[in-house]
């Protein structure tokens, strides 16, 4: 082999597995030196897409350099098999950093945390009272540059964020409730995030909205989304914050028609929103099917949006509109809790939209394919069964997962992550964290062929809060104490586990078996 020309020896790697290609780099410095100067070696692997997610910041696979995609690859492949190894981890390094300049609201006597959490590679953001707090940290977790967004103060928020495709840009949607007027406004930021101009925060677009009791708000450059409540129904807002234009769109249930009309269609509930990665359209979960999805297209003709900040419902143009015909089906009747995580690549022009539902009920429909193996765990909290539903795009078709915990119940002091998703992989809780108690964080399959598995970790005593005062001592009213809540998150594709407190924050990285 050694003797062929470099282009043969690189057709013959054609149809490998990223792990195969790392191990004939490992075998002699020839083929290391021809793996590490041809990014096709890689690239041509059956299971490629498995790096796409974790490029450096603002890389393409066609900007990369050959070494430093073999880089991501010898990592990814790494990481992916220590976390399925079956031991519980062990934190191999941590890195403090301080968040005190940054003038975080935390009372715990009132519930008052940091939240809206975001997470992607190099990237952290969250809300604390009125202010949005973006940071770019080092590759050892040291805060490289911060910037803040201030928004309206004493109000209610809901936030989302989404990196553009070119890995340039963080956009955020900021929904701020006025709770007394009973008014909405949602505000459209634009933050590069790379290197050169971080932080030099734009406000793109900010457009009144109808007040509802059951906000949500997504973001996907160029549409941001909304449900809007109107007489008792559950409707949906759509703008193209680059042109101006927007909608209020009636979504219309195939399934049923109106009492007076056989022609004429109920109206949908929604109540939850994804914006597709590559189409404008948008998946909505309907109040009623929580055994579905369903995908509904946005009309390319958006009247362009002239009632600037007024949130009156009257302003805004209406359109009734169906969803496609075909949805997107569970392969279970319904489940305790199910949850839209997102989006991966799955190649360079393919999505999988990634559901994860707690806790299935297979299905009764003999029509329908039931989660292999799966009975429905209990409702009781101390029994876990994660089922991961993917929706290949555009392909439209399906891959089921099913991770029941092995051992049936959870034992005590441990904490479960897994039921509130920021992204795939992404995984946030707010809960009491000290070193008597353990972690546990759903692995699903990577690409990496190791499977879904429960990745166990041990929490280090450098994580532990002081222990609180004794009874009858006084309790300092913004004080963190062992029995607190804090946030916390954990990256199952880099390894990493970000604990914050009151005025610091605590990041362990690239945990290990060993």
């Amino acid at each position: 082999m050694l003797s062929l020309p470099p282009e043969l020896v690189i057709k013959s790697l054609e149809g490998l597995s990223v792990q195969d290609v790392v191990n004939v780099t490992q075998t002699c410095n020839s083929l290391r030196a021809i793996i590490l100067s041809n990014k096709q070696c890689l690239l041509q692997t059956d299971n490629a897409f498995t790096l796409f997610d974790s490029l450096p910041r603002g890389s393409t696979p066609a900007g990369i350099s050959a070494d430093a995609l073999y880089a991501t690859a010898a990592s990814s492949v790494a990481l992916s098999k220590r976390l399925s190894c079956g031991i519980p981890l062990e934190a191999r390094s941590h890195t403090l950093y301080d968040l005190s300049k940054f003038e975080l609201t935390w009372d715990p006597t009132n519930n008052i945390y940091p939240f809206e959490f975001f997470l992607a590679n190099d990237i952290i953001a969250f809300q604390s009272s009125s202010t949005i707090f973006i940071m770019k940290l080092t590759p050892s977790g040291v805060i490289e540059e911060s910037v803040r967004v201030e928004l309206t103060p004493d109000r209610a928020y809901r936030i989302d964020y989404h990196i553009s495709d070119d890995g340039k840009s963080l956009f955020i949607a900021a929904l701020i409730m006025d709770l007394t007027e009973l008014t909405e406004l949602v505000q459209i930021y634009e933050i590069p995030i790379l290197s050169l101009g971080f932080g030099e925060v734009a406000l793109i677009r900010a457009v009144g909205l109808p007040y509802t009791e059951r906000p949500i708000v997504v973001i996907r450059d160029p549409y941001v989304a909304v449900n809007v409540h109107h007489d008792g129904m559950l409707e949906l807002g759509v703008i193209n914050f680059r042109e101006n234009t927007g909608l209020i769109i009636n979504v219309l249930d195939r399934e049923f028609t109106a009492e007076d009309d056989e022609n004429d269609f109920e109206m949908m509930a929604i109540v939850g929103l994804k914006l597709h990665p590559k189409e404008p359209a948008l998946f909505i979960h309907d109040e009623f099917w929580g055994s579905k999805f369903f995908l509904i297209d946005i009309p390319d003709d958006m009247p362009v949006l002239t009632h600037s900040l007024s949130s009156a419902y009257e302003l805004w143009k209406r359109r009734r509109s169906l969803p496609r015909e075909k949805p997107f089906p569970y392969p279970f009747e319904d489940a305790q809790r199910t949850i839209p995580s997102g989006f991966r690549k799955i190649s360079a022009d393919s999505h999988a939209f990634d559901t994860v539902a707690m806790n299935p009920r297979p299905s009764k429909d003999p029509g329908e394919e039931s989660v292999g193996g799966a009975q429905r765990a209990s409702d009781d909290s101390d029994s876990l069964s994660l089922t991961r539903v993917s929706f290949l795009l555009p392909e439209e078709t399906r891959e089921v997962e099913n991770l029941p915990y092995p051992d049936g119940s959870i034992p005590k002091r441990t904490l479960v992550y897994g039921t509130h998703i920021l992204a795939p992989g992404v995984y946030f809780i707010l809960a009491d964290f000290d070193s008597d108690s353990a972690g546990m964080v759903p692995k699903f399959e990577d690409g990496h062929e190791h499977g879904a598995c429960w990745v166990q970790f041990t929490i280090p005593e450098y994580l532990d809060l002081p222990e609180p005062p004794i009874r009858g001592s006084k309790r300092e009213s913004k004080a963190l104490y062992r029995d607190d809540p804090v946030p916390s998150l954990f990256n199952v594709r880099t390894g990493r586990l970000i604990d914050l407190e009151r005025f610091q924050a605590k990041f362990t990285s690239g945990c290990s078996a060993d």
